[in-house]
């Protein structure tokens, strides 16, 4: 899922959390000014053609919805598929923060272990290559 699909989301979920309100009574609309706060409050630079598509994927997807047939873009609620994506990210970014010293360092070798295999690789060759020029 793309980042601008998960911050749409999370506008939701938050106005539901805001609000105290589900899913079923939650509705947002999606204009250029809206658009602005939600740059400001996520820190992104999401442009309103990007917003537009964003909208349509979430859309085609359901995981948002029209409510009512106002405009293209204007009182959409999340679907119960959208609330449940957004649970699911979040509880994986907590996981992801609670891990300890030896899980995030294991991690990091998995991430990087392509790397490590070149460098394991190149090490065996030059010791084959030392072997056989006598030097060790």
């Amino acid at each position: 899922m793309k980042d601008f699909e998960k911050i749409i989301l999370y506008c939701f979920v938050d106005e539901m959390e805001r609000t105290g309100r589900t899913y079923k009574a939650v509705h947002c609309s999606f204009t250029p000014d809206e658009l602005k706060l939600i740059n400001e409050k996520y820190s992104i630079q999401m442009s309103l053609e990007e917003m537009e598509k964003t909208l349509n994927r979430l859309l085609a997807n359901e995981y948002i919805k029209h409510i009512t047939l106002n405009g293209q873009f204007q009182n959409l609620g999340i679907t119960p598929k959208g609330v449940g994506i957004v649970k699911s990210l979040r509880k994986k970014e907590e996981q992801r923060q609670n891990r300890t010293f030896i899980k995030k360092f294991s991690d990091a070798i998995t991430e990087h272990s392509g790397i490590l295999t070149i460098i394991g690789v190149s090490l065996t060759i030059l010791g084959f290559i030392l072997r056989y020029k006598g030097i060790i």
